[in-house]
């Protein structure tokens, strides 16, 4: 296409058909700016262009402005995909948002003016999705993105006055209900173990020992294992980015991590050849044993329960799992029923704990 001449400007301009082409004609008169809209054929545009340009500033007649299209929710959400999104979040992470907008936010207020939003509409379109059969996790991580994008669109973006979320507004997140840990006992890691082919097996007995993630576990590198000033892994990174956390961790080894590392051949690039997803050994382990409610996150709890009941500290597990709370901590590394059964047992009758407990004086204990 020629260069337009000037005075002339071609600007997109979205419809319910999808994004069109326009040609607008731009002159100040009596100090005022108007704007004419020549349509979105260039010929007919140039032709009406010449016509508006040959009259006269007295003959031409008021020109109805071209009124500018509001900013809509999906037009602001493509932009915070591409400016925040792009920038704070990993690639796969960045792709699960943009796809939970296009199937569940956009067709249902994506062409809700950005300023009409209420929280009203926020809490119909959790209703719907729960009545349409969309998951809890689903929705809950749906509404966070658009809680993340209004909060963007006020404080960065600066073209929306006040977020539908602001202090006082409860309820629009919906409540996940808090689940306790799902670690294997004894039996079932043995089992699972069993299960596994022979060299898939020091991986689910590393995520056991060490409460890895599984990305991280495919990152982790041979030098990343170190030997001073104690025996530990650095955790820098998972398989598609930064950590969960983007935060750097040291977890020490305990022996029994230590004594599968040292199983292995090979000093050199990564440590385990792990695809992007552990979909295939999970099938596998259900497929070739009792345990049919396996997945290879249970090994994390394994590890956090195992880890408390051994007399380990929260704030130390905190670290090693690479929480960002200690509330995090105490929900996965929460003991097994069975352990609290046991030590319950131990409470004598008199209510002291195996038989005898003594009571320091309240100076004593302020010591």
């Amino acid at each position: 296409m020629p260069r337009l001449p000037q005075g002339l400007t071609r600007r997109n301009v979205r419809t319910s058909h999808g994004v069109t082409r326009v040609f607008v004609w731009r002159r100040t008169v009596d100090g005022k700016e108007r704007r004419v809209s020549l349509g979105s054929d260039y010929g007919i545009a140039r032709a009406e262009y010449r016509r508006l340009e040959k009259e006269g500033p007295s003959k031409r007649q008021p020109v109805e402005s071209v009124a500018t299209p509001p900013l809509t929710v999906e037009v602001f959400s493509r932009r915070w995909l591409a400016e925040y999104a792009a920038t704070q979040r990993t690639e796969r992470y960045r792709a699960q948002t943009e796809q939970r907008m296009r199937d569940y936010l956009w067709p249902r207020i994506g062409t809700t003016p950005l300023s009409d939003v209420k929280a009203s509409d926020i809490r119909r379109l959790s209703a719907e999705l729960e009545a349409r059969g969309v998951g809890l996790v689903t929705r809950r991580r749906l509404l966070e993105d658009l809680r993340c994008c209004l909060n963007y669109a006020v404080q960065e973006a600066g073209v929306l006055e006040r977020s539908p979320w602001v202090s006082g507004k409860k309820g629009l997140l919906p409540r996940l209900p808090e689940s306790a840990p799902d670690p294997l006992n004894d039996i079932e890691l043995a089992e699972v173990v069993k299960a596994a082919p022979e060299n898939w097996k020091p991986v689910l007995l590393m995520l056991a020992y060490t409460g890895l993630r599984w990305g991280e576990l495919r990152a982790l590198r041979w030098r990343d294992v170190r030997e001073s000033p104690y025996p530990h892994v650095v955790v820098s990174k998972s398989h598609d980015g930064p950590t969960k956390s983007r935060k750097v961790r040291e977890v020490p080894l305990l022996p029994e991590a230590q004594a599968v590392l040292d199983s292995l051949a090979g000093r050199t690039g990564t440590v385990f050849s792990l695809p992007e997803t552990a979909s295939w050994i999970r099938r596998h382990v259900i497929g070739h044993s009792r345990v049919k409610d396996f997945h290879v996150h249970r090994l994390r709890h394994t590890f956090a329960c195992r880890y408390l009941e051994r007399g380990g500290s929260l704030e130390a597990l905190q670290r090693m799992l690479g929480h960002s709370t200690v509330r995090l901590t105490e929900r996965y590394g929460r003991l097994r029923p069975e352990v609290v059964a046991a030590e319950v047992r131990k409470v004598g009758r008199d209510g002291t704990v195996g038989g005898t407990v003594t009571v320091p004086s309240a100076s004593e204990a302020c010591k």
